[in-house]
């Protein structure tokens, strides 16, 4: 099946808040479909960097997918979601362990949302940046914080402020996370509402 593709990027490193809407304010948002903001996060530091020894690279990646019950929608402008699919991926650079079991260094990677409505494929990426940092809980648990301070921003970018995971192994950590909406109601994006659950992961890169 042949799909019409429409894409809405954000070339900007979005955890550093260096994304500048085209309306000349504040960002919280990059570029949306028709000019409109697509809702990535507000930037800032997600933590202080450590002052025990380096460790090695980490790569983290997520993937979430979900068929959606599109019976009785699309009756008006937008047109009905019938799946979603997002996925992340980025590395953990200039890591510096601390004395409670985490870290802080740079994130920089990549976030993708795929929404399918029939033939049509709608398509949102965002470049991420910025100060990363993971902090151990009780229990093996940590939390990842890698995509800025989403305070005030869209439902996609707060889901992905904190990811919780369970280390595994020495260095290697998995867990589960939801792709939320960017709360968009435009042809151009049509992102209300639909939501994905997926799984994550943490490990030592190459």
């Amino acid at each position: 099946m042949t799909r019409l593709l429409v894409t809405v990027s954000v070339a900007a490193l979005v955890a550093c808040g260096s994304s500048s809407s085209d309306e000349g304010g504040e960002n919280r948002g990059g570029a949306g479909a028709g000019g409109s903001q697509s809702g990535a996060g507000q930037g800032g530091s997600s933590g202080d960097a450590g002052t025990g020894a380096s460790g090695a690279m980490l790569r983290f990646s997520g993937t979430a997918s979900a068929d959606i019950d599109s019976s009785g929608a699309g009756a008006g402008e937008l047109p009905a979601i019938d799946r979603v699919e997002c996925n992340f991926y980025g590395e953990i650079l200039d890591r510096v362990d601390d004395d409670a079991g985490g870290f802080s260094g740079v994130a920089i990677g990549e976030v993708f949302r795929n929404l399918y409505a029939g033939d049509q494929r709608f398509e949102f990426s965002a470049l991420i940046g910025g100060p990363a940092t993971l902090t151990a809980l009780p229990d093996d648990r940590v939390e990842l914080r890698a995509f800025g301070d989403q305070t005030g921003a869209k439902p996609f970018w707060r889901a992905l402020e904190v990811l919780e995971a369970r280390e595994t192994e020495p260095d290697r950590f998995e867990g589960t996370w939801t792709c939320a909406s960017l709360d968009l109601a435009e042809p151009g994006f049509p992102d209300i509402g639909h939501e994905a659950e997926g799984a994550w992961e943490l490990a030592p890169g190459p």
